[in-house]
C-alpha cells in the first residue's frame, strides 16, 4: 500500500519527482517469476514498493493444492523467498495483501482453511524481518479471513477482512494485533481495502449485499471509532468497491463498480474536501486498485475486454480529468488459445520516487505471474 509523505520529505519528494518524471513515461512488464512448466496457476495478488530497488510481491500457486507465494525485486531481477505454509493437507493457506514498513518489517495478511470444514477461516498474518518470513500469532478466537492491510509505522496499522457476513477489522498496537468494534450495519458485508492517513483518519471500502442488491459500503476511522459514511449521489443500480487510497486526509479515492442488470461500468469516488463526488472514467473497464500521490496525480488500475483479448488498463488523474495511459504494454497473445488475458489485482507506489508497480496473472496455456512497473 502506498504511505504518505512527511512534511519534512516534502521538498525532497518534489525535487525527486521532477528528476524521475522525465524517464518515468513508460510501463515496463517485469520478467516473470516462473515458467510456465513452473507456473501450476501462478497469480500475484498484491504488491508493496519501499524503493526502486526493494519491492515485494505476494500471491499463490497450485501444487497439490494451495500454497503462498512471495518474492523480492531487487532491481534488476526476482528472488523466491521460502514463506510459511500449510505442513498438511488439513488446512491451506491464502496470501491476500502485503503491506512493507520498511526493507525489514513487511506484513502479508490472508486466511487459513480448514480442509475438513471449508467454511471455518481463521486470519492469517506472516511477517518478514530482513532474514526470514514467519507465522505471526494468530488472534485468539478471531475468526474470518484478511483481505487487506495497511501499515502507518512498524507499531500501527489496520487490517480489513470478512468473518462470515460481518466486518472484521483489526488494528496492530503496542506489539499485537487487536479487533476493533465495528458499525452495527444490517447485511452481509465485505470489506476489501483500507487506508490510513494518520493514527486518528483511516477508511476502509467494500460492499454490502442486501436482499434485493449489492451496495457500496464506506466506513471512517475518526481515533475512536469506525462508522458509516454516507455517499451523497451513488449510481443507481447495483455498486460495489474494492480499492481506496489518499493523497491527504481530505482528498480520499475509492474505486469498485456499478451494475445495472449485466452491464457493470468503472465507479470512481472521490472525496475532495467534505464532499464526495463520482469521478466520470472510460467505460468498459474493470477497476481493482488506486495509486493517490497528490490531488494531481492519481492513478486507477483494472483491465478492460477487447475482442478476444483483456488487457491491463490504466487512468491517470491530473486534477481536472482520468486519461487512459497508452504507454501500458499488449496484451500478450497466446498462439494455443483464442483468447488470452491480462489481469491487474493490484498496485502500490514509492510517494519518494514515484515509483509505481502493478501486478495480477496472465492467462494462456495456464495462469502465470504478471507484473508492469513504471521508474
Amino acid at each position: 500500500m502506498l504511505r504518505l509523505l512527511t512534511a519534512a520529505l516534502a521538498a525532497n519528494v518534489l525535487l525527486a519527482a521532477a528528476g524521475a518524471a522525465a524517464t518515468s513515461s513508460t510501463w515496463v512488464s517485469a520478467p516473470l517469476l516462473l515458467s510456465e512448466k513452473e507456473a501450476n496457476e501462478a497469480v500475484l495478488r498484491d504488491v508493496g514498493v519501499i524503493s526502486p530497488n526493494d519491492v515485494w510481491v505476494v500471491g499463490g500457486l497450485n501444487r497439490g493444492g494451495q500454497h503462498t507465494l512471495a518474492a523480492h525485486w531487487d532491481g534488476s531481477g526476482w528472488t523466491i523467498v521460502p514463506t510459511p505454509d500449510s505442513s498438511d493437507h488439513l488446512t491451506e493457506y491464502a496470501v491476500n495483501a502485503l503491506d512493507a514498513v520498511a526493507s525489514d518489517d513487511v506484513w502479508a495478511v490472508g486466511g487459513i482453511q480448514d480442509q475438513a470444514n471449508p467454511a471455518k477461516v481463521s486470519p492469517l498474518f506472516l511477517h518478514y524481518d530482513g532474514v526470514e518470513w514467519t507465522d505471526g500469532p494468530e488472534p485468539i478466537g478471531v475468526h474470518g479471513e484478511l483481505t487487506d492491510i495497511d501499515m502507518l509505522s512498524a507499531d500501527d496499522g489496520w487490517v480489513v477482512g470478512v468473518n462470515e457476513d460481518k466486518p472484521l477489522i483489526m488494528r496492530r498496537t503496542a506489539g499485537a494485533w487487536e479487533l476493533v468494534p465495528t458499525p452495527d450495519i444490517e447485511g452481509a458485508i465485505s470489506l476489501e481495502s483500507v487506508f490510513a492517513t494518520s493514527a486518528d483518519d483511516a477508511w476502509a471500502v467494500g460492499f454490502n449485499q442486501l436482499a434485493t442488491k449489492r451496495i457500496a459500503l464506506v466506513l471512517h476511522w475518526d481515533g475512536v471509532r469506525w462508522s458509516e459514511v454516507t455517499v451523497a449521489g451513488l449510481p443507481t443500480g447495483e455498486t460495489g468497491l474494492v480499492g481506496v487510497a489518499a493523497a491527504s486526509a481530505t482528498e480520499v479515492w475509492a474505486v469498485g463498480s456499478q451494475c445495472s442488470g449485466q452491464l457493470c461500468r468503472p465507479m470512481v469516488l472521490h472525496l475532495a474536501g467534505a464532499t464526495w463526488r463520482t469521478e466520470p472514467t472510460a467505460p468498459g473497464a474493470e477497476l481493482t486498485s488506486v495509486v493517490a500521490f497528490a490531488p494531481n496525480d492519481v492513478w486507477i488500475f483494472g483491465q478492460v475486454a477487447a475482442q478476444l483479448a483483456v488487457s491491463d488498463h490504466i487512468e491517470h488523474w491530473d486534477g481536472s480529468g482520468f486519461t487512459i495511459d497508452t504507454t501500458v504494454p499488449p496484451v500478450i497473445v497466446d498462439p494455443h488459445h483464442s483468447a488470452s488475458a491480462l489481469s491487474l489485482a493490484a498496485a502500490s507506489g514509492d510517494p519518494l520516487t514515484r515509483t509505481m508497480w502493478a501486478v495480477g496473472w496472465v492467462q494462456g496455456t495456464q495462469k502465470n505471474t504478471h507484473a508492469i512497473y513504471r521508474n
